[in-house]
């Protein structure tokens, strides 16, 4: 996502091309940090959030739905 950016960077001039560019910075800020904030799973059917049944069963939600 980042080399797609810096194409648009490269491509666009002018104030569209510092746009990029400032959004480009607040990814780059943004990225050491989404290793270590992950959220619940979500359920797929129905938006809940998926929870383990057991040790080693699969991810369940409320509903029962299946991951």
């Amino acid at each position: 996502m980042m080399d797609a950016l810096a194409a648009l960077e490269r491509k666009y001039k002018g104030v569209r091309g510092e746009l990029l560019k400032k959004v480009r910075a607040e990814f780059e800020q943004l990225r050491p940090q989404a290793g270590f904030e992950r959220g619940p799973t979500m359920c797929s059917a129905c938006g809940r959030e998926m929870k383990r049944s057991g040790t080693d069963g699969p991810l369940r939600c409320m509903n029962g739905h299946v991951l």
